[in-house]
């Protein structure tokens, strides 16, 4: 036997007439010589009351979908075990009966609740969520990990989950650690925003937190774009299938969701869980997630040193690759890992989504990276995100991010093709260009190109020579012969007779 408490202002309506998904359920223990819990419980006849009561002064969990009845209520009890509220419902014109005495109402309410046994349909419980067995044995596996990873190593094993074929090996990268402290001491944001390029271990992120996390006894709503499901340190795993119950489940205290490449599923004005977003800047996926007290995190594309210390350590003794054709696809398509590591794509099959990008991208659509990054499928092919990695007296680290062209590669061909296609409006995009302070690394790199390919050839410059106190000398010219660039990898390689 369960003994309910019943509240909402539809409490005369017969039961038939009420949807068994609108309601909410708390568990709870009220033993009824508890007269100032009781007390409390009669604040509670209106939907309209504060639930913070029921959590914080009633000691109320929320009891959710598909969850075994008999694995939470092991003992029979006389106790008020369960509060039932309804949904709300438009109003009606009956009155509620009236006794002479408050006291002798009280007396009569409390006599009624021990004589209520409510049941609770089975499909509440058991049957309205449903997840796959395979899947869900997956996330209790990753449970039961937890003791055996440690993601302080510099790499880590997860169990499969859900789309994946096998364990997944992470390389734990350096701004991990950052952005993974900066959100677990941070006490002045709800919402973090880890974004960036795409193909450059966001998702990989996510799972670091969700790890992270669950290690920290927290719940954690992990939304994909193919599940969406609610696990529990001790094991307890629930799919969730519609918004409302999400939003129910994320408002939870020890709650944290955990949103991977998709829209968020609470709104703008969502304002009481934490919540955590992995995902390429695109509009329409993060502009609303970002209107509420946000704070963006950048995260930056891989570097040399990085590529080179993870094959080490992930592929070097498989032999699929080479470490000379890791290095050979970054210097064509810059640090998306994403790419770089897959060994089913080949250094032709990058030069030619490459190839396509160029074909489909115009100027003004690197002019627009600066009011708007990756709302087309080609641009961030040649065009990524950079952020700030050390701290600076204007702000913090990867707080703020800026544009570059993907590779040297990749600039000269933009270059080629904006001076064959948009010769005219070239100069004034570079000049244009270079008072936007998001798009000034690309400024920089396309004046570079340009002013090398000009001092190539031969012709008569005027030039002023540079001096320590900042003073003009005067112009002459120099007259230079057609010149050829030449690239070094180290100083020590630059002969002292080139100038």
């Amino acid at each position: 036997m369960v003994f309910c408490f019943v509240i909402g202002n539809s409490v005369d309506t017969p039961s038939s007439d009420i949807d068994a998904n609108k309601l909410r359920l708390w568990r709870v223990n009220i033993p009824w010589d508890s007269g100032d819990k009781l007390g409390k419980l009669e604040l509670l006849r209106t939907r309209s009351s504060n639930e913070d009561i029921i959590i914080q002064e009633l000691g109320g969990e929320l009891l959710y979908p598909n969850m075994d009845i008999g694995n939470i209520f092991t003992q029979d009890s006389k106790d008020i075990q369960i509060i039932v509220q309804l949904p709300s419902l438009p109003a009606t014109t009956g009155k509620r009966k009236m006794v002479e005495d408050e006291e002798d109402e009280f007396q009569a309410k409390k006599e009624k609740l021990k004589r209520i046994r409510f049941h609770i349909p089975a499909g509440i419980l058991r049957g309205s969520l449903e997840m796959h067995q395979q899947d869900e044995e997956k996330f209790r596996n990753l449970v039961n990990s937890l003791p055996n990873i440690n993601i302080q190593d510099k790499v880590f094993k997860i169990p499969r989950l859900p789309g994946n074929n096998k364990d997944t090996y992470i390389y734990n990268r350096e701004c991990y650690k950052y952005l993974c402290n900066f959100i677990l001491e941070d006490t002045k944001f709800r919402r973090y925003l880890i974004t960036g390029n795409p193909g450059i271990g966001k998702t990989f992120f996510g799972r670091l937190m969700l790890i992270e996390l669950l290690k920290r006894n927290k719940s954690v709503l992990l939304d994909c774009e193919t599940f969406t499901v609610w696990i529990h340190p001790t094991g307890e795993i629930y799919t969730v299938v519609n918004k409302t119950l999400y939003r129910q489940m994320a408002e939870q205290p020890n709650v944290w969701c955990i949103i991977d490449r998709k829209k968020d599923q609470v709104g703008h004005d969502f304002s009481n869980g934490k919540l955590i977003m992995v995902s390429s800047p695109k509009k329409a996926i993060v502009r609303d997630f970002a209107k509420q007290w946000c704070k963006s995190l950048y995260m930056p594309t891989w570097n040399e040193n990085e590529l080179e210390e993870c094959w080490n350590n992930l592929y070097r003794k498989s032999g699929k690759f080479t470490l000379k054709s890791v290095k050979d696809k970054f210097k064509l398509c810059g640090g998306i890992a994403q790419w770089i590591f897959n060994d089913n794509q080949s250094l032709s099959d990058i030069d030619s989504v490459i190839k396509q990008a160029l074909i489909s991208v115009e100027l003004n659509m690197l002019y627009n990276q600066a009011k708007d990054f990756s709302d087309d499928e080609y641009t961030y092919k040649l065009i990524h995100i950079n952020t700030n990695i050390k701290r600076t007296d204007e702000a913090e680290p990867y707080t703020e991010f800026f544009y570059f062209f993907a590779s040297d590669n990749v600039a000269k061909r933009c270059l080629k093709k904006f001076k064959k296609n948009y010769k005219e409006r070239l100069c004034s995009f570079i000049e244009s260009t270079k008072n936007i302070p998001e798009m000034r690394s690309l400024y920089e790199q396309l004046f570079e190109l340009v002013s090398h390919e000009i001092l190539c050839q031969e012709g008569v410059f005027p030039v002023r020579k540079l001096t320590d106190d900042s003073k003009l000398e005067p112009e002459i010219t120099i007259t230079l012969e057609s010149l050829k660039e030449i690239f070094f990898n180290n100083f020590s390689d630059i002969k002292e007779n080139i100038r």
